[in-house]
């Protein structure tokens, strides 16, 4: 059964993903504020009296966009005050008289909003990944993590979608007042610092020497270097990757469902819904320029993008222009585009 771009079933998925993360820069956009709301709830005897906030966001800048008004306008969702006060905050608020001596450790590495509409309906996104530490004399021990995708329909998604963040990370918080049980060995300042490292250090992925050719049906193999296909034949057009076909144990051809990467002759590539892409590692992160869709869902665009290095997401966080995409084409870097209007094969 040949494998073609068109009917890898990854992108819907990844689509939800890329949308959080487009890059807004050098774009004009209305504003909408996100404020957290204080709790009127109290923890009883919480093991910490104090919160620290790390922010290790990778953008600090950008928070993704929501759509406001009747005519749905676009606008990038702000603070008016740094969120390491309204977490803390939050806390402060949280605590009464009971809570011992202590100190914990929020950690923000990602919190995005997002939109899209759809005939009658819109579709909001909140996606927040977090940890939870509490401080020792000279280590810290992680006592939670948060990494969840919030998503729902509704006529009119903006405020519900703001007060659900704000939810959840309340939620979060309160959770792990009470409990000092942590999970793993103590880390160090640097391991929080550096955590995005710390966490490529034990993923095979970013290890290895060598990737190892077959075909990868999901992020979870591709990271572990397992590949599910082994028997996989290619067809190529100008040096580029354009089909695979894949076979079982017993030869026989295997209609694949999802798809996520390959790897020939130990040179690794992503599959998407528009293409077989090569990927490139840039110090310790993977990266390939693609096809993907663009923000509003009516177009597309050629894009950096990098890989999450957790969940496999695709992270775009630029868009490259007619001009510079005609240079890589021609310079072999990436294959050139099929089949799209707006990249006609005439013009490179």
């Amino acid at each position: 059964m040949s494998l073609l771009p068109s009917e890898n079933k990854l992108f819907p998925k990844l689509s939800v993903i890329f949308f959080l993360f487009v890059c807004y820069s050098g774009n004009t956009y209305a504003q909408a504020t996100f404020e957290m709301v204080i709790p009127k709830q109290k923890i009883h005897n919480s093991s910490y009296d104090k919160i620290r906030f790390l922010d290790s966001r990778t953008d600090t800048g950008s928070m993704g966009t929501v759509q406001v008004g009747m005519l749905n306008r676009r606008a990038q969702v702000v603070v008016n005050r740094p969120l390491k006060e309204q977490i803390i905050a939050v806390f402060n608020a949280l605590i009464d008289s009971s809570a011992r001596t202590g100190t914990l450790i929020f950690q923000l590495r990602q919190l995005s909003f997002a939109e899209t509409t759809t005939a009658m309906k819109e579709t909001g996104y909140c996606y927040i990944r977090a940890k939870l530490y509490r401080a020792n004399e000279d280590s810290y021990a992680e006592v939670g993590k948060l990494d969840t995708l919030i998503s729902f329909n509704a006529m009119d998604v903006t405020r519900r979608l703001f007060k659900e963040g704000n939810g959840m990370l309340t939620k979060f918080i309160a959770d792990h007042m009470i409990s000092t049980e942590s999970s793993g060995s103590p880390v160090s300042d640097r391991d929080i610092i550096q955590i995005d490292s710390v966490e490529k250090s034990k993923i095979n992925l970013y290890t290895t020497p060598k990737y190892t050719d077959g075909l990868y049906v999901n992020y979870a193999s591709f990271k572990a270097q397992t590949p599910d296909y082994i028997d996989v034949s290619y067809s190529f057009k100008d040096d580029f990757i354009t089909q695979a076909e894949v076979k079982d144990n017993q030869g026989q051809g295997v209609e694949l469902k999802e798809s996520y990467a390959l790897v020939y002759k130990g040179k690794p590539y992503i599959l998407t819904d528009y293409g077989i892409y090569p990927l490139r590692r840039e110090g310790d992160t993977f990266c390939f320029i693609g096809i993907l869709m663009a923000r509003d869902f009516s177009n597309t665009g050629y894009f950096e993008v990098k890989l999450d290095h957790l969940n496999g997401v695709f992270i775009s966080y630029r868009q490259i222009g007619k001009k510079e995409l005609k240079l890589k084409i021609k310079s072999g870097e990436i294959p050139p585009p099929r089949n799209y209007p707006d990249y006609s094969h005439d013009d490179y």
